[in-house]
């Protein structure tokens, strides 16, 4: 008789670790929904606010709208003033719509100057913002184009597309012949120079490796005619390596006294200012 008593506990255990597994599966279930809700309410609560107050500025936008849509320009100009001087959470996006009908509802009364500043100050906000001709009218869209016009003008002048020169000698100038040239604009002599600079450094460089190579032969030859013919060589070689290193020691100094004394036009050169007493010399360095 154990068999049965032994399959009955066997039976028993299985079905024990079942109900266990169920059971920690429907903790786990809830455990997770109640992080959810926790997760979600965290959310509600932080973006709240947010959303709110998104909401409230698109009802002031859709409030302006609709006035404007019934021709109460009146109304929907005050409306819109009021929006943008007292709310000062308002996004760009939600400034830009109010601006754009307060310029819509200012040229409706007839007055095309105000709204052109207007249309401005919403290009201030969305410089790619376009009205679109089947919506608006032409005479709104003319004044449109008149205020988009003064905008790039204003564009322009408050940040040119080219980056303005540099003024007085940078620091480059010490580090190698040609690179204050080059910033300066004067492109052809600044690569003319750092292409000598390197040409005789590197000549310099090779000349000094042959010199070693000339003065061992010469320490190692051993008959008075190879010793003279090895000598004149090694002679040779030192001083065409003194030639060139000194050649490249005059480029870099012909560099400085270019960089600081031949400025081209739109960089600051040397001023002098003469008055009864002295003369006041200045000179300006940019680094």
């Amino acid at each position: 008789m154990p068999a049965p008593r032994t399959k009955k506990k066997v039976f028993n255990s299985i079905c024990d670790r079942c109900v266990l597994l169920w059971q920690i599966w429907l903790f786990k279930l809830a455990f997770h929904k109640m992080a959810s809700g926790f997760v979600g309410l965290t959310l509600l609560l932080t973006y709240s606010p947010y959303l709110r107050a998104q909401g409230f500025q698109d009802t002031i936008v859709a409030r302006i709208k609709i006035l404007y849509s019934n021709a109460m320009y009146e109304r929907a100009e005050l409306e819109a003033r009021r929006a943008l001087s007292t709310d000062t959470t308002l996004s760009p996006e939600y400034r830009t719509e109010l601006e754009k009908y307060l310029a819509f509802s200012l040229v409706a009364e007839g007055r095309n100057r105000e709204a052109k500043q207007h249309f401005i100050e919403a290009l201030k906000l969305t410089p790619d913002l376009t009205l679109d001709p089947v919506l608006v009218s032409p005479k709104i869209i003319a004044v449109f184009d008149e205020a988009k016009g003064e905008f790039k003008t204003y564009q322009n002048k408050a940040s040119p597309s080219s980056t303005p020169p540099a003024s007085g000698v940078s620091w480059r100038v010490l580090v190698y012949p040609g690179w204050e040239q080059y910033r300066q604009g004067r492109i052809i002599k600044g690569i003319t120079l750092a292409a000598l600079e390197s040409a005789l450094i590197t000549t310099t460089l090779l000349l000094d490796m042959r010199r070693r190579s000339a003065r061992e032969a010469y320490l190692s030859a051993v008959e008075p005619p190879d010793i003279e013919s090895k000598y004149a060589s090694y002679n040779r070689l030192q001083k065409a390596e003194i030639y060139t290193a000194v050649a490249a020691i005059g480029v870099w100094f012909y560099s400085q006294l270019d960089a600081f004394l031949v400025l081209p036009p739109h960089l600051d050169r040397p001023k002098v200012v003469l008055g009864t007493r002295m003369a006041k010399v200045q000179i300006s360095f940019h680094f």
